[in-house]
């Protein structure tokens, strides 16, 4: 009977299940990688300049986040709500959303929900932690350039490999799909979540930039000021 629609009820639910497991992966590196990179940014750069960059990114970021995590819940939702849709009307095994999947997931979140202390709770250690953006730290106004530069590398990488790895999931479902319709349709979503993080982060990249050739390397002004004090 299966083979009647096409439908194959073990071969969806695995592929679905796949989906939600290698996306529920997805958002855990994304996750880890950028609560890395605001906290330590913040640990080293501290200025006006800073505060400003942590105010516009923050809730940016934190929306891609949520939002990811809530695209991929409802892509398989949708996915299993297909199938089964067509599945009882032709007397076929239905199939249960995935267990890595939210099945009472809620609607999009706005940057305007985001709460200033999201990424601060916990740091990557897992250990409760303030808010490290000030305008001054003991007095200096500037960034540790040398460190930055290491982490920003290092979020530079691993969000390469997140939105090469985000750009490849397939959505390719053992779905009764006739002209590929609903398919692309999750194909689009996932396409569009893309599109939102590649412009995020290379508009942050560009900050960053800037500020590593504009702000004052405060270890070096550090060094300069000890020097200057010894010769007098």
């Amino acid at each position: 009977m299966d083979n009647f629609t096409g439908l194959n009820s073990e071969l969806a639910e695995t592929q679905i299940d796949n989906f939600a497991r290698e996306t529920l992966k997805l958002f855990g590196d994304y996750n880890a990688a950028t609560n890395f990179f605001i906290y330590y940014l913040g640990v080293n750069w501290s200025s006006p300049k800073a505060i400003d960059f942590y105010n516009k990114y923050g809730p940016k970021m934190w929306a891609i986040r949520e939002n990811f995590n809530i695209l991929r819940s409802k892509i398989a939702i949708d996915a299993v709500d297909a199938f089964n849709d067509m599945a009882s009307a032709n007397d076929i095994s239905v199939i249960e959303i995935p267990f890595s999947v939210n099945p009472n997931v809620g609607e999009y979140v706005d940057e305007s929900d985001y709460t200033p202390s999201e990424y601060f709770d916990f740091n990557p250690l897992r250990e409760i932690v303030s808010n490290p953006y000030k305008e001054s730290n003991d007095g200096k106004v500037g960034m540790n350039i040398e460190k930055v530069k290491v982490i920003y590398e290092i979020f530079q990488e691993k969000m390469k490999t997140f939105i090469s790895a985000l750009s490849n999931v397939s959505t390719d479902f053992a779905l009764y799909d006739p002209d590929g319709s609903i398919q692309a349709s999750y194909k689009s979503r996932i396409n569009k979540m893309v599109e939102t993080i590649s412009d995020t982060v290379t508009e942050m990249y560009t900050e960053i930039d800037s500020a590593l050739e504009t702000e004052q390397n405060i270890i070096i002004t550090a060094v300069q000021q000890a020097n200057d004090m010894l010769r007098g």
